[in-house]
C-alpha cells in the first residue's frame, strides 16, 4: 500500500531538522541523506538501537503498530556470538604467524565482519523515520509519497 502525504515545505524542512538532530543527538553518528542506515551507517545496534527507537516513539507520540524490531535490527545477544569470535581469533593467530614465517610477503586475508553476523536485518533509514514521523504510524520511506500543499 501506498500512502500520499501532503504537507507545505516548512512542515517537512522542520520534520527533517527535528529527526536529523534526533537521531544525531542519541547515536554521535552523522546522517548525510535520507538513505542514512541506523544501524550499518550510524553504528546504532542492539539495545542502543532499542532505546533509540523507544525514545523515539515515545518523544513524537508514533504508533508503533506494524514495526519489528528484530526484522530491522539485531538484538543484543546476536552481536556477541563467542564460537564465531573463537574462530575469527584462531583464523587470525594463523594468517599473523603465515605473515610472520614469511618475513611478510604473505598476503593478510582478515574476514569481513559480516562473517559475525547470523542473519541479515531490514536495517532502518533515516527517510524510514522521517516518514514514520510525518505519517505518525509505522510507514517504510518506499511506502509513502510526500507531496507539498
Amino acid at each position: 500500500m501506498h500512502w500520499i502525504l501532503r504537507f507545505d515545505y516548512k512542515a517537512i524542512r522542520e520534520a527533517y531538522r527535528e529527526i536529523k538532530t534526533f537521531i544525531e543527538n542519541k547515536t554521535g553518528g552523522e546522517i548525510d541523506n535520507l538513505k542514512t542506515t541506523i544501524e550499518n551507517d550510524l553504528g546504532c545496534t542492539g539495545d542502543d538501537s532499542y532505546e533509540l527507537i523507544s525514545e523515539f516513539i515515545k518523544k513524537y507520540k508514533l504508533d508503533p503498530v506494524g514495526f519489528e524490531f528484530s526484522k530491522h535490527f539485531l538484538n543484543e545477544g546476536e552481536l556477541f556470538q563467542p564460537v564465531a569470535w573463537f574462530v575469527l581469533l584462531l583464523f587470525g593467530i594463523v594468517e599473523i604467524t603465515v605473515w610472520l614465517l614469511t618475513f611478510g610477503k604473505y598476503n593478510l586475508q582478515l574476514p569481513d565482519s559480516d562473517f559475525l553476523k547470523d542473519r541479515q536485518t531490514l536495517d532502518l533509514t533515516f527517510g524510514d523515520m522521517m516518514a514514520w514521523y510525518l505519517h505518525g504510524k509505522f510507514v517504510q520511506r518506499q511506502e509513502v509519497r510526500i507531496e507539498m500543499k
